[in-house]
């Protein structure tokens, strides 16, 4: 802009001095002046609003550069996202594959299983069969043992020597065992009831299944064994109307079917052992251990069970009248039973 004034200036003086050359009349350079002045303001005002616009378009400029400039960061960074996800592309690609490749080997397995299962199954069919076999067998030896079973009904075998002897299942009922030595006799499953067994040697033998409940007795005196296998006690009781009762009370004995009455035996073992259908009166068995026991259908009246164990016993209709119930209480104060109170 300042170069352009200077020209004007130097123009407008040339003029002057060519005027002054000319003469005096200056009306044209006047007019001529004026017009260069207003072709110089416009000139000036284009060149302001070229500088705005200018200023502008730098402005522009600018921004479009940091666009730019952010656009490539953006750029990069989805470059950079991009290989990630490929990498994990790759990966995943891989596991398929080893995916792929165990499933293959799992079939085979699995092939392999359910032939092991089918020749398991084969296998056990087998056993089926034979177990069934066995089952056949076994009922034939049962009825072949009790066929071979030792009848010794109303025997007479006062004194004799069982030292030892296998009396197992022996019917020996009513037999007269009177001072015999029965050491270690195997009685397992033996019917001894009323077998006379007064000061007959019992230490050791085997009782297990024993019918027991109710063996001979003799009136006006005691009829119990010199000694009996740990566990068991020779209990002795009468009638209301005074006939004598005894028995060989002990675990896993069978007592089913007996009549207990009146008499008084505290901590009796009768663990396990076999009470169905038996009847107790009038006892006081404080203390007795019946866990497990089978008492369904027994009866109890005017019995003493204070502190007894009956758990796992099964009390299946057991009938229950005026017992001290083994945990406190009369079973006539609870509904007439003590199976809320063992």
């Amino acid at each position: 802009m300042e170069t352009t004034r200077a020209a004007l200036m130097a123009t407008l003086m040339l003029t002057a001095a060519l005027a002054g050359c000319m003469g005096d009349d200056t009306s044209d350079l006047d007019a001529r002046i004026s017009e260069l002045e207003q072709s110089n303001m416009e000139l000036e005002e284009s060149l302001v609003t070229a500088q705005g616009e200018s200023a502008q378009l730098q402005s522009a400029l600018d921004q479009s550069v940091q666009d730019y400039s952010a656009v490539q960061v953006l750029l990069a960074s989805v470059e950079v996202n991009a290989m990630e996800l490929q990498a994990q592309l790759d990966t995943m690609t891989e596991s398929r594959d080893s995916l792929a490749t165990a499933l293959d080997e799992a079939g085979e397995f699995a092939d392999e299983i359910m032939a092991v299962i089918d020749s398991m199954n084969e296998t056990m069919a087998t056993l089926y069969d034979a177990l069934s076999e066995n089952a056949t067998l076994a009922q034939q030896w049962q009825i072949e043992a009790q066929s071979a079973v030792a009848d010794l009904r109303n025997a007479d075998l006062r004194g004799s020597s069982l030292y030892g002897a296998n009396l197992y299942g022996a019917d020996l009922r009513h037999s007269r065992l009177d001072n015999a030595n029965l050491r270690y006799a195997i009685l397992v499953n033996a019917d001894m009831r009323g077998v006379m067994l007064l000061g007959a040697d019992l230490g050791g033998a085997q009782l297990d299944g024993a019918k027991t409940g109710s063996i001979g007795t003799f009136s006006g005196g005691s009829s119990c064994p010199s000694s009996l296998p740990s566990g068991f006690r020779c209990v002795e009781g009468s009638t209301d109307d005074g006939y004598p009762l005894a028995s060989l009370m002990g675990p896993h004995a069978d007592l089913s079917g007996s009549d207990f009455h009146n008499f008084q035996e505290t901590n009796l073992d009768l663990y396990s052992s076999n009470m169905q259908n038996s009847h107790f009166y009038n006892l006081n068995m404080n203390g007795a251990d019946m866990n497990n026991a089978d008492l369904s259908g027994a009866t109890f009246e005017n019995v003493n069970l204070y502190n007894s164990d009956l758990s796992g016993a099964d009390l299946t209709g057991v009938s229950w009248t005026n017992v001290m119930c083994p945990a406190g209480g009369n079973s006539d104060d609870n509904g007439n039973t003590c199976e809320n109170n063992i």
